[in-house]
């Protein structure tokens, strides 16, 4: 039996709404949330305040992946974290969908590994400032690392 993790795809905007859409479909449990103002032709749960709709959902979810802007996303953690052993996993992309950011718990919680996921789908840069992980060599391609690129080839031949 394969463990699914929870997800929730948090934004602000129309175009994150996209995003979000997007990216749903490759998250056996996700979950949406688009704030009121999102146009009504995307679907997802609606909340108006993204400080009070984190409170809400950090115990319910595993990881979370917000379409907004970092200093909003760090805003509306702020009074819910208490450790990186037990924080979920917190990734943020810009609304143009040209960066995914590592923001919370990325080796415990898992954040970096959900970066690169989420950086592949849509095509993006991941964003990845752990020391143990920033430091290591890229060879091609995002998300590929040092021995992995071969075993990639290898599985594809």
């Amino acid at each position: 039996m394969h463990f699914q993790m929870k997800t929730a795809f948090v934004t602000l905007s129309d175009p994150g709404a996209l995003i979000a859409e997007r990216l749903a479909g490759a998250f056996p449990e996700a979950q949406v949330f688009l704030h009121e103002t999102v146009n009504a032709v995307f679907a997802g749960k609606r909340f108006d305040a993204i400080v009070a709709l984190t409170k809400d959902i950090f115990s319910d979810f595993d990881q979370l992946v917000y379409i907004a802007p970092c200093g909003v996303v760090v805003r509306s953690l702020a009074g819910n974290l208490r450790s990186k052993l037990t924080d979920l996993a917190v990734v943020v992309v810009d609304s143009g969908g040209r960066f995914a950011v590592s923001l919370l718990s990325g080796h415990e919680g898992g954040a970096n590994d959900l970066c690169v996921k989420v950086s592949n789908i849509l095509g993006a840069e991941p964003v990845i400032t752990t020391a143990t992980e920033a430091l290591k060599s890229v060879i091609v391609g995002i998300g590929c690392r040092r021995g992995t690129t071969e075993k990639a080839i290898g599985a594809a031949e």
